[in-house]
């Protein structure tokens, strides 16, 4: 029996690897948001696997396991590979960047359909691997649960080391050995042509990865910015691939998942001067006025910043989160065709994240730079909109301005483009941080000036001397600028109104996109959806510009996957189960209630915990690991206590479970930023142990929840297990949407409330239902009637919750994971 649960854990560690890989995968090669859809809508053949198992369950009898499982893990492998070459080389047509509207076609659409279709085929059978298991081995549900759980976890933390180590196309390669290698475990016995199939495909796949390797066939091509023949370095990790390009008579140029793009700048441009195109002229304002001291370059990238601050002078801090772009790129491979530009004795380059970096640092400096500081990349939980960004929040401006010496300056550049106006919101943010900080007047502290689509702020701590500004005015025109705000300036047009209105409210809301301040409650700076406008957004989305269009696609998806349910799961099991509902209709309803709770409540909690505890641990991986794997190991160890409560206590044990994460889940939501305050401080060991252990809290209570409550239900209604099992699968596909549609509206707090409502919720159904008689030790199954045709599948949770994933989440990094697992014993 072990046997059979380790190929389990094998399966379920590649089911969890192939959704990251492919998140990846699809961030390079589609727009960022379209890689949120594509894989949302793969999971959900994790949740039809369930159905087809409860609806055709003669065709997979209790005799034939070993070969079912062998079979379908064959089919994940195979399909799997079929998954990778379609997706490297198959994108969407149509430009969805920031210099262009939105424009959709039918070849668009059936791009979409088509990646979506062969994507899910091997989630399909991922998930038919883990209901089948679920279904005939329910007498050990909750080693089976461990397993399951384990081997998630597992695919979690080696996600990371294989993408940086083989690269997304060789690891998914990988996946598809080790779900042979699950074929080879089900099935040892040389019995019949399936084992033997199962190994030749093994050594074929492994051979295959190693060909690869050694002379690269299967790769990504070139896709958006990117043009692969002229790209000389490419490197993949958790949260972006790095590619650098070098064409005849330019500067080598690295591109963030074929978008977002620096130049590789030369040392000797410190002596000689550097480019005096718009960008440079914009983002280096602030070294008119500051010479000759202490710079904090917040995501230096190829450099730019960093030369402007040499040559005015400055020793500098370079803060970069990418270590490919800190070490292999600027240190490495192109550190002669960067002159040494990094390892000059006066740079000094820490790998980490700006926000976290700041909040822990104890020097002060002249200058603080943060200059166009985003990816374009899908994380490993939702997608740039879709993404928590502590870097732009008042609370970070809080931070660099405790940071800065008497008369330093914080230097921020954004683009300047309508309707988004992205720099207009930084001067909300600092005009808002500055309020906090005492000071009455912030126009005296705000230089703001822009050139074509890039606009610089800056803030200074104490008021602009008049000297200064003049400076500054100088400095604008000789780079061609124009400026938007100065203190002094005689007009009071817009922007000086905003600044120095008392109650600028009414000012931000005539904007077309929302500039209001954000705070680490809803750190989403690049939505500029209005709640008011949310629905709008899905009807007419022509006037988003590329960051808030996001959320089309996630309203888009709710939608989607709502017919997808009704057509996948709810008609399937309602046409063959009919007659379920005839008898004592309410009760059976608040019992399929208590897995709809459960689904929502654990997926919304799970987006929450990856949202607050980013900050804290201060590395997207780092946060995707530790919530994830605690939350998983957590639910796992939670689902195996569930066996030893007593029959008579099982009522008992379930109400104080819920109650008990209810309460623990509400007490974060008002307790974890005053907590992180105190914490951030410490070392990241210390950290990542406090972070594991805080998620691990809700996590043992979580994942007793869903075979506690099977067990009492399956002593009542049997019939209703695999209905329940459905729509906790379809619960927790629309919870990962609404969990993301209320944290980027209300805020995490209010994310958090949410899920601890829910578990309330699961509670009640649990409290008005009169305890079940004793089921049968042999499972749920063995309580039904004599007369009914098929076993019902033990309960255990969603198909896509069994299958070790759930519904890809947004931010959290990337990051669209845990969720995946959630199903687990947290339905």
């Amino acid at each position: 029996m072990r046997r059979l649960f380790a190929g389990v854990g094998l399966v379920t560690c590649s089911t969890l690897l192939l959704e990251i890989l492919l998140t990846r995968i699809f961030s390079y090669t589609l727009y960022y948001h379209f890689a949120f859809l594509v894989i949302s809508l793969a999971l959900f053949g994790l949740g039809v696997s369930g159905v087809v198992l409860y609806v055709r369950s003669d065709r997979y009898p209790r005799e034939r396991l070993e070969e079912l499982l062998a079979r379908h893990a064959t089919r994940f492998a195979l399909w799997t590979l079929v998954a990778l070459v379609y997706v490297l080389y198959h994108g969407v047509t149509g430009k969805f960047d920031l210099f262009h509207k939105p424009q959709f076609t039918s070849q668009t659409f059936f791009e979409l359909a088509m990646l979506y279709g062969v994507t899910a085929v091997p989630m399909y059978y991922g998930g038919m691997v883990v209901s089948l298991a679920i279904t005939h081995l329910r007498e050990r549900i909750g080693e089976l649960y461990f397993f399951d759980l384990a081997g998630a976890a597992l695919g979690c933390v080696l996600a990371g080391p294989l993408l940086y180590g083989l690269g997304a196309e060789n690891a998914v390669l990988l996946v598809a050995v080790l779900s042979a290698a699950a074929a080879i475990v089900f099935r040892p016995r040389p019995e019949g042509r399936l084992p033997v199939r199962a190994a030749l495909l093994a050594f074929a796949l492994l051979a295959l990865l190693g060909l690869n390797l050694l002379r690269p066939t299967l790769r990504v091509g070139s896709f958006k910015e990117v043009d692969e023949s002229f790209v000389t370095f490419a490197r993949w990790n958790s949260f972006s691939r790095v590619v650098v390009e070098e064409r005849p008579d330019r500067r080598p140029a690295m591109y963030i998942d074929a978008m977002a793009k620096t130049e590789i700048h030369h040392a000797r441009e410190v002596e000689e001067g550097g480019p005096g195109d718009e960008y440079m002229g914009a983002a280096g304002l602030v070294y008119a006025i500051r010479r000759g001291g202490e710079a904090l370059i917040v995501g230096p990238g190829g450099g730019t910043d960093v030369v402007s601050a040499l040559r005015a002078g400055h020793r500098v801090t370079g803060v970069e989160i990418n270590p490919i772009i800190a070490d292999e790129v600027m240190r490495e491979r192109f550190a002669e065709a960067s002159g040494g530009l990094y390892l000059r004795p006066d740079v000094r380059i820490e790998v980490a994240e700006g926000r976290s970096f700041v909040h822990r640092d104890t020097r002060f400096y002249d200058v603080i730079q943060a200059t166009m500081v985003d990816t374009w990349a899908a994380t490993a939980s939702g997608a740039f909109a879709l993404t928590e960004n502590y870097l732009y929040t008042v609370e970070a401006f809080e931070d660099f301005l405790r940071r800065l010496r008497p008369d330093g300056v914080v230097s921020f550049t954004r683009w300047c483009i309508p309707p988004d106006m992205e720099c207009i919101r930084v001067i909300t943010l600092a005009r808002e941080a500055l309020r906090r900080a005492g000071v009455a007047d912030a126009g005296e502290h705000l230089f703001a000036a822009w050139k074509g689509t890039i606009g610089t702020v800056l803030v200074r701590r104490t008021p602009f001397p008049p000297e200064e500004v003049q400076a500054l005015l100088g400095a604008t025109e000789e780079r061609g600028l124009t400026p938007m705000y100065y203190p002094g300036q005689p007009r009071r047009d817009t922007i000086a109104r905003l600044i120095r209105d008392p109650d600028p409210a009414p000012l931000a809301d005539a904007f077309p996109a929302d500039i209001s301040p954000v705070f680490d409650d809803r750190p989403f700076f690049f939505y500029g959806v209005r709640p008011r406008e949310l629905l709008a957004a899905v009807f007419d989305f022509d006037w988003l510009m590329i960051n808030s269009f996001s959320v089309a696609i996630l309203l888009a998806l709710f939608a989607i996957v709502g017919l997808l349910v009704v057509a996948f799961i709810v008609v399937p099991l309602v046409v063959h189960r009919r007659d379920v509902l005839r008898e004592r209709p309410l009760s059976k309803l608040r019992d399929l209630s208590y897995f709809v709770c459960l689904g929502v409540g654990f997926i919304v909690v799970e987006v929450a915990l990856l949202q607050r505890f980013g900050l804290f641990l201060g590395h997207p991986s780092y946060s995707l690991v530790v919530v994830l794997c605690a939350l998983l190991l957590a639910s796992g160890v939670g689902s195996m206590l569930s066996e030893r409560i007593a029959e008579r206590r099982r009522l008992a044990g379930l109400v104080a479970a819920a109650a008990a994460v209810a309460a623990v889940v509400v007490a974060y939501a008002f307790l974890l930023p005053r907590a992180f305050d105190r914490w951030i401080g410490l070392a990241l060991a210390p950290r990542i142990a406090i972070a594991a252990a805080l998620v691990a809290l809700p996590g043992l209570g979580m994942g007793l929840l869903l075979p506690s409550g099977v067990r009492l239900i399956a002593g009542r209604h049997p019939e209703l297990i695999p209905w329940g099992w459905g729509l906790n699968g379809a619960a927790s596909v629309f919870g990962s949407v609404g969990a993301m549609l209320v944290a980027m509206n209300l805020g995490s707090r209010a994310t958090l409330l949410a899920g601890a409502a829910c578990y309330l919720l699961a509670l009640l159904a649990a409290l008005r239902r009169p305890a079940a008689p004793p089921a049968s030790p042999a499972g749920a199954s063995a309580a039904a009637p004599a007369a009914e045709p098929r076993p019902a599948p033990r309960p255990g949770g969603s198909p896509a919750e069994n299958a070790g994933v759930a519904p890809l989440t947004p931010p959290p990094p990337d990051a669209n994971l845990t969720a995946e697992k959630k199903g687990d014993p947290s339905p």
